[in-house]
């Protein structure tokens, strides 16, 4: 693809932004059509308007990288740290030097059964798994004790309101899915974890919401859907990919609010009817709920209420912007 450097970003930066040492399913060749869990999550529309955009008509600006460097660069120190300097490193945060020397990165099948006492580690292991007419794949950041941890870099705004947990609940869910398949499966648990490292953490806002990350670095464990409710996810998937591929966009099923990651609407008050719909002018009360909203207009006896529809996030982000009539509504040309 094109890629464009508008804001200009210093070739230093720049450089390390569009490096791309991601294995892309390792290289793999298979004689059923591969798609991953990434894809397999993302809206069904997306999906398939991603696929009619060949890669060189595609255009993406080195700013659009950032988030992905951060993240790369925090989920490459996570495994260094593991894969070379795992035993100084556990020795320092007062880890027993008995547990130490039972733990193994990344082992063999044949190892696990050698030491029935081992503490395994997997880090950035690939899996895949037949089905449907698919192969379907995928690679988890970490499983430890049993459980899969997936690291993410981004905004407290997530952990705040919790906009992003039923999506990490799927990709842990469809890594266990995936994982089951194999001889001797490593996700054994039922739950998984999300590390956060928060990009604009702030203390001030810690000591003052008691909702807001109390630490630049959190956890939250997550309940993963039953291996019989992943699977079901994963057929329906595949039927409506398979049914809808070939047809013209104005037919495809448009995104919902969720999978357009669509902001609550607001509800402003104004007392003066006739400032509502003046450019720029101030509500004299928000609220996010319209029976508070009109209740507070009622109660005042006076004003009207205007419905904000809530904020459209993910049409920037989608392969299929240029040829998506949907997302015209939200983003004209």
């Amino acid at each position: 693809m094109r890629i464009t450097n508008e804001l200009d970003i210093s070739l230093l930066l720049a450089v390390w932004l569009v490096d791309d040492n991601y294995d892309y399913a390792a290289g793999a060749v298979f004689e059923k059509p591969y798609i991953s869990v990434t894809t397999l999550m993302k809206p069904l529309k997306q999906i398939i308007l991603g696929m009619r955009i060949p890669i060189e008509d595609r255009v993406e600006d080195v700013s659009d990288y950032i988030s992905r460097g951060l993240g790369s660069t925090i989920h490459d120190g996570i495994e260094r740290a593991w894969k070379q300097n795992y035993a100084r490193n556990l020795k320092k945060l007062g880890i027993p030097q008995s547990a130490i020397d039972k733990v193994r990165i990344n082992p063999t099948d044949e190892e696990r059964k050698a030491m029935p006492d081992m503490i395994p580690i997997f880090l950035e292991q690939r899996a895949y798994r037949e089905f449907g007419g698919f192969v379907i794949g995928g690679k988890f950041d970490a499983v430890a004790e049993g459980h899969v941890e997936d690291n993410k870099s981004t905004s407290a705004f997530g952990w705040l309101y919790g906009t992003r947990d039923d999506e990490n609940q799927l990709q842990g869910s469809l890594y266990r899915w995936i994982d089951d398949a194999l001889p001797m499966p490593r996700i054994t648990e039922d739950y998984m974890r999300v590390n956060y490292v928060f990009t604009d953490w702030q203390k001030s806002a810690a000591r003052t919401n008691p909702n807001y990350p109390q630490k630049r670095v959190e956890y939250k464990d997550i309940n993963l859907l039953t291996l019989a409710d992943t699977e079901l996810f994963v057929r329906a998937k595949l039927a409506a990919l398979k049914a809808n591929k070939d047809k013209p966009e104005s037919q495809l099923p448009e995104c919902t609010d969720e999978e357009l990651w669509r902001s609550d609407p607001q509800y402003k008050y104004y007392s003066n009817p006739a400032k509502a719909n003046e450019p720029g002018a101030r509500s004299s009360k928000n609220f996010d709920n319209l029976a508070e909203a009109n209740r507070h207009m009622h109660d005042q006896g006076k004003g009207v209420v205007k419905t904000v529809p809530g904020e459209v996030k993910r049409c920037p982000y989608c392969p299929g912007y240029d040829i998506c009539e949907q997302r015209k509504q939200y983003f004209p040309d």
